[in-house]
């Protein structure tokens, strides 16, 4: 009988791993701008697995180092960075800006935050910086170290950090993000200037 109860348990164990890799992949097209977005369940979650790139009126910025002239091959692949307020509308019918709680599950379902990040990370270092640690993008979410931009308007340099807003705040200034780094596997959620512009993933309601 027990080694009935250690086989189920492995067993068990192993369905718990399985689903927690397993991903169903698709696309969403969006006829407001013609744009297709793929798309990806992670447990119980549908996130898109591309940055947003919707040109805005105001607040809406693409990745300038000082030496650049043409910015346009960075956001065709990191998306555009938004300041908090922008943030909020840019997702399409039937999608969102994911709050803090629904980054918190998405963390947890990949093992919680010391994990979690590299399984979000896209792998190899086309788009992350060495040594790119823990790296495996198992989920499906492919986060690219598309950086952010201070208010004051400088950029924090592409490949190191992947910075994406949630829709909750933390007081009158500051909104909660989630930041993945180039250096470990580790997902930290953490306060951050409204001002400030960070990448935006959507999150299907």
């Amino acid at each position: 009988m027990k080694n009935v109860y250690i086989t189920i348990f492995i067993l068990t164990s192993l369905l718990i791993v399985l689903n927690a890799k397993a991903q169903t992949t698709g696309e969403f097209y969006d006829e407001e701008t013609g744009k297709t977005y793929k798309t990806v369940i992670i447990g119980k979650q549908i996130w898109m697995t591309q940055n947003m790139d919707i040109k805005t009126d105001s607040n809406s910025y693409i990745f300038r180092s000082y030496s650049e002239t043409d910015t346009s091959v960075n956001n065709a692949i990191y998306g555009r960075l938004y300041e908090w307020e922008t943030a909020q509308d840019l997702c399409p019918f039937g999608w969102h800006l994911p709050n803090k709680a629904e980054w918190e599950k998405l963390i947890d379902h990949l093992g919680g935050k010391s994990v979690a990040g590299g399984k979000l990370k896209e792998t190899g270092t086309e788009h992350w910086t060495a040594p790119n640690g823990g790296a495996t993008n198992e989920s499906g979410f492919t986060a690219l170290a598309g950086a952010y931009r201070f208010a004051k308007g400088t950029y924090y340099t592409i490949g190191y950090d992947a910075m994406f807003w949630s829709s909750t705040e933390n007081g009158r200034s500051n909104a909660w993000s989630l930041r993945i780094n180039f250096r470990s596997a580790e997902a930290m959620i953490f306060s951050y200037n409204k001002l400030n512009a960070n990448s935006v993933r959507c999150i299907k309601d």
